[in-house]
């Protein structure tokens, strides 16, 4: 079943990313149907942790997108990366470690920081680029 939608208003026209985008969402809703079908720990755990490399790949990719066209609010963008990869892995070692259950609320909100990171700071780096060859 489909959660979540990477709908038109998610496209930057950047085909790499974009299909990074993608990818990420199909995570998200693979997490929510192991959620929903009460999957073994493990399978939550090993989910959470390809959530995890595959975000640090595509913001590795994003970033070095960023340094090759000197965009100037590259660091504030870093730190929303930054941001990000923490509180994944606050969630992962939490899971771990304790009895903390991932929920359909935990994945909702990490799933409305990637499109709301989406909609307004990778479309920056869109605007960016747009005005940069004008």
């Amino acid at each position: 079943m489909r959660y979540f939608e990477f709908d038109n208003s998610l496209i930057t026209g950047i085909k790499s990313i974009d299909e990074q985008h993608k990818y990420l969402f199909s995570i998200f809703d693979d997490l929510m149907n192991a959620l929903s079908i009460g999957s073994a720990k493990n399978i939550i755990y090993d989910l959470l942790m390809k959530l995890k490399d595959y975000a640090l790949y595509h913001f590795n990719d994003e970033e070095n997108l960023m340094i090759s066209i000197n965009y100037p609010d590259i660091d504030f963008h870093m730190e929303e990366h930054n941001n990000f990869k923490k509180i994944v892995e606050q969630y992962i070692n939490e899971y771990k470690d304790t009895n903390y259950s991932i929920t359909a609320d935990t994945t909702d909100f990490l799933y409305s920081w990637i499109r709301h990171h989406i909609l307004i700071s990778d479309k920056k780096i869109v605007e960016y680029l747009s005005n940069k060859k004008i």
